[in-house]
């Protein structure tokens, strides 16, 4: 899903574009949505189709379920993964919703290991047959935000924000459905797109771009200047920059 997008209207999820893994496990149905086909027991079933995007990027997409999520039902999209199999180890980022207080947050799994970035908001998703779809932005520097709507429109509210730059790169997008054979067609997908966002790169200082002009260490008495102690600096350059994290020290 490099750059490109799905909504299952052709009626297939095996080309334009392709999604790959566990497809005798998934249809595609009159509604022309992906749905969960899984077997009647107790299973991970997913499907990923490629995807570079990983920086200054924005993915969206719809989920619905015809239950109320679980510890032990619901669904996790991948934005990102440098492998297709989405039920082995791994390393990327995945929204799940459902599970932690019926909330949708954004995870980095690396290897087998989950670690929360955003923690959205509890009670999301509490309700009897959540439809949800869901926006997630990222930029150059690995600043995240998330936001949904619970409703399945487009009025997305923030659930959170967060930064991690672990993995800079993709090679896959996908889903994964959590379940218990009752649930087992349960899972409902549709309108997924992932695209460049709209973020300014950052711009490299160089050194000597900020400069000292000015020292007043103790100017007294005072000759029309106020009884402080300041230092005066100087942007040399034409960029803009961010003084947060400056420190002056002798």
């Amino acid at each position: 899903m490099g750059q490109s997008s799905d909504n299952f209207s052709d009626g297939n999820f095996t080309q334009n574009p392709a999604w790959n893994g566990d497809v005798s496990n998934f249809i595609t149905n009159a509604s022309n949505q992906l749905q969960s086909n899984g077997p009647n027991t107790t299973a991970i079933i997913s499907l990923a189709t490629p995807n570079i995007l990983a920086l200054n990027a924005e993915w969206t997409f719809y989920v619905e379920m015809n239950f109320n999520p679980s510890s032990s039902n619901y669904a996790r999209v991948y934005l990102t993964a440098d492998q297709q199999n989405l039920a082995g180890n791994l390393n990327g980022y995945y929204v799940q919703i459902g599970n932690r207080s019926d909330a949708i947050d954004l995870v980095k799994q690396s290897g087998t290991t989950n670690t929360r970035i955003i923690e959205g908001i509890s009670n999301r998703v509490n309700t009897s047959a959540p439809k949800t779809r869901v926006k997630v932005t990222r930029d150059f520097e690995g600043n995240w935000t998330l936001a949904a709507d619970t409703l399945g429109g487009t009025n997305y509210k923030p659930e959170g924000t967060g930064s991690d730059a672990s993995f800079a790169t993709s090679a896959f997008s996908g889903l994964s459905c959590i379940f218990t054979a009752t649930r087992r067609q349960g899972f409902f997908f549709d309108d997924f797109e992932v695209k460049t966002a709209n973020f300014q790169p950052p711009v490299p200082v160089n050194y000597k771009d900020v400069v000292i002009t000015e020292i007043f260490p103790d100017e007294s008495p005072r000759v029309d200047l106020p009884e402080k102690e300041f230092v005066e600096i100087f942007n040399r350059s034409t960029k803009d920059i961010k003084l947060g994290g400056f420190v002056f020290a002798d």
